[in-house]
């Protein structure tokens, strides 16, 4: 019964989790300390402090899996016109890479920056420091964020006010989590500038290092550590799976986008945390900017690995979950009426530790500023969750319809017709042209443009069944996936298709459906 409304038992999904060990001075007595690894990313990242006990624990060890003093490092790029995470792997690497498969953004190569996944973590009690001397060591860390979705897992919701839909929301469970740290955020002793000071790691003593460190350890390291052990200057991530929950808003009236959407990405998370009496760290939420526009989309999502089930609970239409989410978007705003319109009391000019502000937002106090939402708050006064279907039956068959009139074959044909029967999505286009510096290279059957990849599919029937046909096939096929694009060849050569069709239904379901497949 539970389940309808979000609350469920952990114990039943698996946990992306860091540990912390701590050892005394003397390393007579140690510690471990748990976190979900989205919070760990920051809490127990490299150099910070915990204070457990009575104590103050500084982060200054790791334990690293290498081979030879080698770590194993993965190159990363972040775009900064639309914040794409792209991590270097054999089908997208930082030397075949020329454009963002999200935005098209230009990529530059040089920017893809060395990283590694978070590690297991260890740390040393030390002194106290008083907090003044704290906050003029460091500034936090630099962390950013990214939602790589599957569009066949989203479902997709509408809130409608008057037939008319203000705002979009979509769901997916299980949906992919990046987070990067870039490194500590810390005031120049010379500029009193904020600088962003990335990680150095011995692979051979597991110390982190400072970058005044960095050039010296070597001399000094304790295990009698060489070059090869130190990696120096890089990113450190993790990803997980989530549910997910993004909110599309137009920005309405002439406001700073990104203090209109900060505010508004703090009340919605924390009307969600009154919703359903959830702690800080069970929640987490950024923004994520949409390219060739002056908005951004406020992503959500549970911090346990698995999902808990409470934003599915939200936006569960038989329930009353997201009026209730609406009415506390008014309490935390401080609006007591509408009509008339009337404010609670205790009602701030921007934002207060009653509505907005909290320790974790500390670096956005500067943005936050209740009064640019509230005629979108107030918009949403009786509006209607509606969960909408991107597309249509009727959509699906105008478009296989206008696959097949593109089709140079009947074998073509059945085979989208084959795709349609195992409920795959169709292709986005036909008969399509790929070309190399505007020279025509080879026109694929079929293509499809996934988020971070692009797939040409080639239908290939007894007319390329001769030798040199097959050569000049391979040729150009090995151009496209040289680009660092999905190549699939779909074998009918021998035409024994006509007497069994079964062999499309195989060829389709053994090549092409796990490149569609979630």
């Amino acid at each position: 019964m539970l389940r309808n409304y979000g609350f469920l038992p952990n114990y039943a999904f698996p946990s992306d989790t860091t540990l912390l060990t701590m050892f005394n001075q003397d390393k007579s007595k140690y510690y471990d300390n748990w976190r979900s690894s989205v919070i760990a990313i920051r809490e127990f990242a490299p150099h910070n402090q915990v204070y457990f006990l009575g104590n103050k624990y500084n982060i200054n060890r790791a334990m690293v899996k290498s081979e030879g003093g080698e770590l194993n490092i993965d190159n990363i790029y972040i775009c900064e016109n639309c914040n794409e995470i792209l991590i270097d792997s054999a089908s997208s690497t930082s030397t075949s890479l020329i454009k963002c498969p999200i935005c098209d953004a230009e990529i530059r190569l040089s920017s893809f920056k060395s990283s590694l996944r978070f590690p297991q973590m260890f740390s040393t009690s030390g002194p106290r420091i008083t907090c003044d001397e704290e906050s003029r060591q460091i500034k936090g860390y630099e962390i950013t964020i990214n939602y790589k979705h599957k569009k066949s897992k989203i479902v997709n919701y509408g809130i409608t006010c008057d037939q008319n839909q203000i705002a979009k929301i979509s769901y997916e469970h299980n949906g992919n989590i990046y987070m990067v740290n870039k490194g500590s955020r810390i005031k120049s002793k010379t500029t009193n500038e904020i600088e962003l000071h990335s990680f150095n790691f011995c692979s051979a003593c597991g110390q982190w290092l400072h970058d005044n460190e960095a050039g010296t350890h070597i001399e000094a390291c304790p295990k009698g550590g060489s070059e090869r052990h130190l990696q120096k200057d890089f990113w450190l991530f993790i990803d997980g799976i989530h549910d997910v929950v993004v909110f599309d808003f137009s920005l309405i009236g002439d406001f700073d986008p990104t203090s209109y959407y900060t505010t508004l990405k703090e009340a919605i998370i924390q009307s969600i945390m009154l919703t359903y009496n959830l702690e800080e760290s069970e929640i987490s939420s950024f923004l994520n900017p949409i390219p060739g526009k002056n908005e951004q989309s406020i992503v959500i999502f549970e911090t346990e690995e698995g999902g808990t089930g409470v934003l599915k609970s939200l936006l569960n239409t038989s329930l009353d979950r997201f009026d209730k989410f609406i009415e506390n978007l008014f309490r935390i705003l401080h609006v007591k009426s509408l009509e008339p319109y009337e404010e609670t009391m205790d009602a701030c000019i921007t934002a207060c530790y009653n509505c907005l502000l909290r320790f974790r937002n500390q670096f956005e106090h500067n943005l936050l500023n209740r009064k640019i939402i509230l005629p979108l708050i107030n918009s949403l006064n009786n509006c209607k969750l509606e969960e909408i279907s991107e597309v249509s039956k009727l959509n699906l068959r105008e478009k296989l319809k206008n696959l097949k009139e593109k089709c140079d074959s009947e074998l073509e044909k059945m085979v989208l017709d084959e795709i349609l029967r195992q409920k795959l999505p169709l292709p986005d286009e036909a008969q399509k042209l790929f070309t190399d510096n505007d020279i025509p290279i080879a026109t694929a059957d079929f293509y499809y443009k996934q988020d971070r990849n692009e797939i040409y599919v080639f239908v290939d029937g007894p007319p390329h069944a001769s030798d040199h046909v097959q050569e000049e096939d391979k040729e150009k096929r090995n151009k496209i996936e040289s680009k660092g694009f999905s190549v699939i060849q779909l074998d009918f050569i021998d035409g024994n298709y006509r007497q069994d069709p079964t062999l499309i239904e195989k060829e389709v379901l053994i090549k092409l459906k796990p490149y569609l497949e979630d």
